[in-house]
């Protein structure tokens, strides 16, 4: 009998575990899943970043060492090499999507011009491109 309650105690506590294992990993997914998006981004890992993301968004490289962002809705911008990469933040607080990131480098006299800022949401496990604004 006290072998039993023991087995049964062990049992009890592992679903115990589990479940709050799930649940953590549940979670704290978003974050995980953002931070990995932009940390691919901003590192210029192009490759990885395209593979977060869920269809019809993409990232491709451009001809001349660029960048296209394709947003959901098929609009694309070819952002120059010389404005890579994208940093995260920058977007207007009340934008569309989850969070955003500009690619701003190059600036001249103190001044940016042309930055071009993408608002990222999540759909699940995969990041959605809402829009792609050139300022």
């Amino acid at each position: 009998m006290k072998k039993r309650l023991i087995t049964i105690s062990a049992l009890v506590v592992t679903a115990v575990f589990i479940i709050f294992a799930v649940t953590n990993w549940w979670v704290y997914r978003p974050g995980r899943v953002t931070s990995a998006f932009v940390g691919h981004l901003s590192h210029e890992r192009y490759e990885e970043a395209a593979q977060m993301l869920s269809a019809p968004s993409a990232i491709e490289a451009a001809s001349e060492g660029g960048l296209t962002i394709i947003d959901h809705s098929g609009k694309s911008v070819t952002v120059p090499e010389a404005r890579l990469p994208f940093h995260s933040g920058g977007g207007k607080p009340d934008g569309p999507g989850d969070f955003s990131m500009t690619a701003l480098q190059g600036a001249k006299n103190g001044q940016v011009e042309n930055p071009v800022v993408i608002y990222l949401g999540l759909e699940g496990g995969k990041i959605r491109i809402e829009r792609v604004d050139r300022l």
